[in-house]
């Protein structure tokens, strides 16, 4: 089940519970909510239940841009936490759920290499990502 947060604290919280997490960070005046929505319901079987999938929508609270060190200017971002810190982070979306699938496959699988991980590592199915 994909999560909707748009509180600072409620993010600063699942930091700390969860060994790792995916953002979709997203600013919703500005980015498409339906497309957001799609893409995350799309990733969420890869990551889900080990890794929760989260949708941060930054219109409302201003902090959260601080606290994921981020600028509105890059959203649409994806970041994947490990142990509370980003590993991995994809600026912006190319509004194709293959492409995008295809595009979070890869950076996530090589995030986890680089650290010596392996998606199974973390229970990820990242086949459920392939075309």
């Amino acid at each position: 089940m994909v999560l909707d947060v748009n509180r600072s604290d409620v993010v600063e919280r699942m930091l700390k519970m969860h060994r790792a997490l995916l953002m979709l960070v997203y600013n919703s005046n500005k980015d498409s909510p339906e497309y957001i929505r799609k893409l995350s319901e799309v990733l969420s079987p890869a990551f889900e239940p080990h890794v929760p999938l989260v949708r941060v929508d930054v219109s409302s609270d201003s902090k959260l841009l601080n606290l994921l060190e981020i600028e509105d200017r890059m959203l649409p971002m994806l970041i994947l936490f490990l142990e509370g810190v980003s590993i991995w982070r994809q600026y912006g979306l190319f509004y194709n759920l293959a492409y995008d699938k295809q595009a979070v496959r890869i950076g996530v699988k090589r995030a986890l290499e680089v650290r010596g991980l392996k998606p199974r590592d973390l229970g990820l199915n990242l086949a459920n990502l392939l075309l």
